[in-house]
């Protein structure tokens, strides 16, 4: 496990104590979330000693943040008719096509995004 892992893990058990039940801070869940970028919720999980399932409800509450986008723009399918590809950090990948011109991209990107 990874020394970030172990780190949160530890601050969980003792917050967790002999308490059978618990309710763990937002500050801890919320150091949790921030290792989700590098981790699978499964290895979190189990670090923490939670289930995927509470793990993954108490990561919705988060909402959604783009760090960085990186938008390369190659030569179109057919004219005016276009690919995109996004990609998370735990390799899932949403693959859309569109028919528009190149500049109605930064509003598309912009809007799927939730940006205003």
């Amino acid at each position: 496990m990874n020394a970030e892992l172990k780190i949160l893990a530890k601050k969980f058990s003792n917050y967790r104590g002999s308490r059978l039940k618990v309710k763990y801070p937002s500050y801890l869940w919320k150091e949790a979330h921030a290792l989700s970028q590098a981790y699978s919720p499964g290895e979190i999980a189990e670090a923490l000693g939670v289930s995927a399932t509470h793990l993954e409800r108490k990561f919705k509450s988060f909402s959604p943040t783009i760090n960085f986008a990186r938008i390369e723009i190659e030569q179109p399918l057919s004219k005016n008719r276009y690919q995109l590809e996004f990609a998370a950090s735990n390799g899932s990948k949403m693959r859309l096509e569109f028919e528009g011109s190149s500049s109605d991209l930064q509003g598309l990107v912009k809007s799927l995004a939730g940006i205003k």
